[in-house]
């Protein structure tokens, strides 16, 4: 038989064809049942990668292999919408740097009970010869229930989670009597002074939900006033590029156009007296568009557009952030913004504070904890101190000189307790793995969605490998106890489940924090009239002189657990150091340019300068004059992903998107920032860092 070269091309193609569509009736439905995870046992239970708690789901296969995290459509608040966080959180699981085994600093591995064991005596032996324990930890609840407690004064604890929002949380019930959040839901009109609630921050996936849903559902108005654009600044109806610390001045002059429009018989509460609303609008006389407008450094028709919306608003309501609140004029800063709320918009909702497990006695304030570490770094080696970080890393955040002292024996002992590998965790006496938090059952108090505390129980959707306990579980055999069953918290899913079915793994609990917080906050702080009446004078702004301001933000993905997707990492490294086009002309740079930054002042003084090396996108996203960083970025350098972009980058050429090779472990900023105390109370401050910047 003769074959044509057109039949054999025909026939080859139908057989090609033919390949691909066999199997499709078994082998591809099959696929998609295991993706679609029909096969495998729900287990619901809550989202710990942030302070939102959102609802999930983790599916089971065998009872022993997790397959996929999906939301839960249950859950009250998220409605089975999650992150990419939480949907990753499953590589967190199966990480390959996963610590299975204890491990020494020379690199020796032992059995986690064999770590244990040790790790107690060298304790029992410290502490008969009066030693003090610190523990620098995210979960103060499993630090403090079963070890710190019995220890009294000789146990101190640095709670990561409590001291996060510090600032905020101490001038805000200066001004509130309570931590508060905007009532964005009933809000027609949000402004935002130096904060970033579509990108970052302590509730960012519930602020970032409600911020759109409101824009999409009711038309909220956004107008941000931020040196940098962001993606809030993008996502907002007006961005007003502000100079760094000018917030106070904006919003007064918003404050003084809108009384140009009210009725000034009014009264207002002010420095403990009711006074009338003349009064205010003629200490605010001077902050006029074209004053706000020179001292903020912008066009004075922005202003006037915001002022015109704040008019035209019949619900406004503000947020302010870590620009406010960090500065040393905070209280004043953040009083001036609140007068729009007490003025014109709804009341504030007061945030339900979670529990504190440590007495105050033990718990140190945020400036202690400053003077802890600086002690460590310039003190005596060999000290009566006994060091357990628990998912904490100080190293990382505080830089070489912290590295260096503890590996010269700053801490008689030290001790890191972690999941993964981290650079803290690489200069401890010792390591002991523990399990992850989607591998482990407990309480949560979710506080941040509504007003009203939900108290979820949290249950594990997976389980840990061998060997690898519980935190709680770590901390009770360090004194010699039994690992706590956690009775309480099985009785409570016994009772939920019985009662609500497997789906329903929360109630809400009416008044758990009753009488605590102040459900109906009144301003019990408002400026005198003196205070407006000396700011009301002409300031002059001095140039930057050649220097930028340097902002420092973290995306969404910016923590230790965003290591869980490689791909965010990649995202948020795409645009390294924001300059400004006049300012990159000026240094003579362009995207993609290396520069090295220098601090022009470092407090306490370093031993010789330290330079960071980056990389310049240059964007109109940020004014002139400023530099924004992403920090808290990239993986131990001696972890197994740092050294495989290292030595075998064909393996995976993405590798070189994650911005290791010249800072060893993402942008370690401590060179460059100082925390200084404030000089009114235990508020640590980050004032703005100016740089010099000159071409690698």
């Amino acid at each position: 038989m003769r074959i044509t070269r057109r039949q054999f091309v025909s026939w080859g193609l139908a057989a090609g064809a033919a390949i691909g569509v066999e199997g499709v009736g078994h082998a591809f439905f099959g696929h998609v049942m295991r993706t679609a995870t029909r096969r495998d046992e729900p287990v619901p239970s809550v989202c710990r990668a942030c302070p939102a708690g959102c609802g999930i789901v983790g599916y089971l296969r065998d009872k022993t292999q997790l397959t996929a995290i999906l939301g839960n459509p249950e859950h009250p608040a998220s409605r089975g919408k999650v992150c990419a966080l939480a949907l990753a959180a499953i590589n967190l699981h199966y990480h390959p740097e996963r610590l299975w085994q204890a491990r020494r600093r020379n690199g020796q591995t032992l059995e986690t009970t064999a770590a244990l064991d040790e790790a107690q005596r060298q304790l029992a032996g410290l502490l008969a010869e009066g030693a003090t324990v610190v523990i620098d930890t995210w979960d103060e609840q499993a630090a403090h229930a079963d070890f710190l407690a019995p220890l009294g004064v000789r146990g101190k604890l640095i709670g990561r989670e409590a001291l996060a929002g510090a600032n905020r949380q101490a001038v805000m019930r200066e001004i509130w009597g309570a931590e508060v959040r905007p009532d964005i839901e009933a809000a027609d009109l949000l402004l935002v002074f130096d904060d970033r609630p579509l990108d970052e921050g302590p509730r960012f996936i519930q602020d970032a939900r409600r911020i759109v849903e409101g824009q999409v559902d009711r038309g909220l108005k956004v107008v941000v006033f931020d040196p940098h654009l962001a993606n809030t600044g993008g996502k907002a109806d007006l961005w007003v590029p502000i100079r760094p610390g000018t917030a106070r001045v904006a919003a007064l002059a918003l404050v003084r156009h809108t009384l140009e429009h009210w009725k000034l018989d009014a009264t207002i509460r002010m420095g403990g007296q009711y006074l009338p609303l003349y009064f205010l609008a003629e200490a605010l006389d001077a902050y006029d568009f074209e004053y706000a407008a020179h001292r903020c450094g912008v066009d004075p028709e922005l202003l006037r557009q915001a002022a015109d919306l704040l008019l035209e608003s019949h619900r406004p309501a503000t947020m302010a952030g870590d620009g406010v609140f960090d500065g040393a004029d905070a209280k004043a800063a953040y009083a001036s913004i609140a007068l729009i709320d007490l003025l014109f918009g709804e009341r504030q909702i007061p945030v339900i504070p979670r529990p504190r497990w440590v007495p105050e006695a033990q718990a140190l304030t945020a400036v202690e904890a400053e003077e802890f570490y600086r002690e460590l770094e310039f003190g005596e080696k060999r000290r009566k101190i006994i060091l357990i970080t628990h998912r904490a890393n100080p190293v990382y955040e505080r830089g070489g000189r912290l590295e260096s002292a503890l590996v010269d024996g700053a801490a008689a002992y030290h001790l890191a307790i972690s999941p993964l590998p981290n650079e803290t965790a690489g200069v401890a006496d010792l390591v002991i793995p523990e399990a992850l938090p989607l591998e482990c059952e407990g309480r949560v108090w979710l506080t941040a969605y509504v007003p009203t505390p939900t108290y979820a129980l949290q249950q594990p959707i997976a389980p840990p490998p061998k060997g690898v306990l519980p935190a709680k579980a770590v901390f009770a055999a360090l004194t010699g106890a039994e690992p706590p069953a956690n009775a309480a918290a099985e009785n409570d899913l016994r009772w939920v489940r019985d009662r609500l079915g497997v789906q329903a793994f929360f109630e809400i609990a009416q008044g758990i924090f009753a009488g605590d917080v102040n459900f109906k906050p009144e301003l019990v702080y408002t400026p005198s009239l003196a205070y407006f009446k000396q700011l009301a004078p002409l300031e002059t702004t001095p140039a930057h002189g050649g220097r930028l301001e340097l902002l420092l933000h973290g995306g969404p993905t910016t923590n230790r657990t965003s290591a869980q997707a490689k791909w965010l990492a990649e995202i948020d490294h795409a645009a390294k150091l924001f300059v400004n086009p006049d300012d990159a002309r000026r240094l003579r740079v362009r995207t993609g340019d290396a520069v090295r930054l220098l601090a022009e002042e470092s407090r306490p003084a370093p031993a010789r300068p330290v330079e960071v090396k980056v990389e310049v996108f240059v964007s109109g996203g940020i004014r002139p004059g400023c530099a924004a960083l992403n920090i808290g970025q990239g993986h131990p350098a001696s972890g197994l992903l740092a050294l495989a972009s290292r030595f075998s980058a064909r393996l995976d050429p993405d590798m070189k998107l994650i911005w290791w090779e010249d800072q060893r472990n993402g942008v370690n900023l401590s060179p460059l920032t100082t925390a200084d105390p404030a000089p009114e109370g235990d508020r640590l401050l980050r004032p703005l860092v100016r740089l010099r910047v000159r071409r690698a």
